[in-house]
């Protein structure tokens, strides 16, 4: 006995045909709901309400819609020069079509398929033919993405394979992010088939890619695999996928070696990938390329601006000790001569963070925040004010490596006084060093989250959360500190952040 629906008889031309021709009935007939909907609201509003903006645009999907001109270079673009505010990208210069809610600090922005994107959004997934026909005329578009510190853009080429899965893939996250919002099962179901969809022709690119296709092109599927990686935190609020998805952006710029990143373009994008990389690298102990000289101590970086600024400097250090931190969890019995070899690298990353700060401070004449009443109660009176949104990112980042550099000084020393009692080191000393940058780190936590909205280094300060509530969890068991209270307020305060849609990279 069949099973399922019968087939529809004739060619697969014609069957297909008969499908497309159901698919346009069905959007003609929810236009036409629609506009009744419309005009029964219209009609029922009262006049006080006729100025507010009826526009299916803003029903619909309330974002922001803006043009952008098209960019003719057919190469991966650079982006505008970072000066006034790193990290933040001018409105002026870089309109954004759409963005994902801000409690994720992350924004995509493009005009390839703008008008059939918003067709798409509002007809329930089908673009406007007309629209997909002029989009032929226009072959190339400049495409750009910014997830918390991490601004990337590429010129999209009509046609091409990996432009067709980078579309899917940001319908996805369209759709996801409009069907929560609206509380639409039916787009949140086809979001997640979407995606999927993308996923799989994402696997396939990449495969062929690896395989020795160069046709195919890098930039757009790290781009693809980003959008990915954000849909993630839409739809399902998952850190792990999130971390899964950056591995891959991390294995495209790895395959590519160091000589690929021969164009500014390209070199930001590899440092906006690693700023989002870092924090999952030391939370979970990872080792990883960007640890390698080779992919830090670049013979151009002294002209790259971005390079030169202080999240990135302090990341130069961090991945440099990471190495080291990754070791400290190995069920390994170290040699007395390599704890001490690893102990004089830590301490060399001391005096190394020691003078980046000294830097930023004179950078901002002495002065790098305020402190003002802290609205987050529980742990401390004060909490920190910075004036410049970019430093406030880079000096949070910087807090988590003080706290990791310094545990892992009292790791290594604990470990020598075992093997030899009268060797001159002083874990105590570094477990209160490690206590004091946690505490400095929750304090920064505050600046990102109340008062004037923060469009990035959302989601890259959680890592200093994270950091400080991981040094508390373990020196509430190893070192027998009563921190109760610092434990109960980052619990209160990962609770809040995932109130607002922000769920921390751990729970304690």
């Amino acid at each position: 006995m069949p099973i399922g629906r019968p087939r529809i008889p004739g060619t697969e031309e014609e069957r297909a045909e008969a499908r497309r021709a159901k698919v346009r009935a069905n959007v003609q007939a929810f236009r036409r709901r629609q506009k009744e909907k419309k005009l029964a609201g219209l009609a029922d509003s009262p006049r006080s309400n006729s100025s507010k903006d009826h526009s299916p645009h803003n029903a619909v999907l309330e974002v922001e819609y803006l043009q952008q001109e098209a960019d003719t270079s057919p190469t991966f673009l650079s982006l505008e020069p970072i000066s006034r505010e790193p990290f933040v990208t001018s409105e002026e210069t870089e309109p954004w079509l759409w963005a994902i809610p801000s409690e994720f600090g992350a924004k995509i922005v493009g005009t390839t398929y703008q008008d059939a994107l918003i067709n798409a959004l509002q007809d329930k997934y089908l673009p406007s033919q007309t629209n997909l026909e002029r989009i032929q005329y226009e072959p190339k578009k400049r495409f750009s993405i910014c997830c918390s510190t991490w601004i990337t853009s590429a010129t999209l080429e009509m046609g091409r394979p990996e432009t067709k899965v980078l579309m899917e893939a940001l319908l996805a996250a369209s759709l996801a992010i409009i069907g929560r919002d609206r509380n639409d099962e039916d787009m949140t179901l086809h979001a997640a088939y979407v995606q999927t969809r993308a996923l799989q022709k994402l696997r396939f690119a990449l495969t062929s890619y690896i395989e020795g296709d160069r046709t195919i092109c890098a930039t757009m599927l790290s781009l693809t695999a980003l959008t990915c990686a954000m849909s993630e935190l839409i739809a399902n609020q998952s850190w792990d996928n999130f971390n899964r998805h950056l591995f891959g952006v991390g294995a495209l710029i790895f395959h590519g070696g160091v000589e690929s990143l021969s164009t500014q373009s390209a070199q930001e994008h590899f440092y906006g990938y690693r700023a989002m990389q870092a924090p999952f690298l030391f939370m979970n102990r990872q080792r990883a390329f960007l640890s390698s000289p080779e992919w830090i101590d670049f013979p151009w970086k002294k002209d790259l601006e971005l390079a030169q600024h202080p999240l990135h400097s302090v990341l130069d250090i961090a991945l440099k000790i990471l190495p080291e931190i990754v070791k400290q969890d190995m069920p390994k019995k170290w040699k007395l001569s390599s704890l001490e070899e690893r102990l004089q690298k830590a301490w060399v990353a001391v005096e190394e963070l020691d003078e980046w700060e000294s830097r930023l401070r004179s950078q901002h004449q002495g002065i790098i925040y305020n402190e003002i009443s802290a609205t987050w109660k529980g742990l401390y009176d004060h909490c920190l004010e910075f004036k410049v949104l970019s430093t406030a990112i880079a000096f949070s980042i910087y807090t988590a490596v003080r706290i990791h550099v310094a545990a892992l000084i009292a790791g290594i020393s604990e470990e020598i006084l075992s093997r030899d009692s009268s060797a001159d080191v002083y874990p105590e000393s570094a477990v209160l060093e490690a206590l004091r940058w946690s505490r400095m780190a929750c304090q920064c936590l505050e600046f990102f989250h109340t008062g004037e909205m923060k469009f990035t280094g959302r989601i890259v300060t959680l890592w200093p959360l994270e950091t400080a509530w991981e040094f508390f969890a373990r020196a509430q068991i190893e070192h027998s500190m009563d921190v109760s209270t610092e434990m109960a307020w980052c619990r209160s305060t990962a609770e809040r952040l995932a109130r607002m849609g922000i769920p921390p990279f751990q729970w304690r």
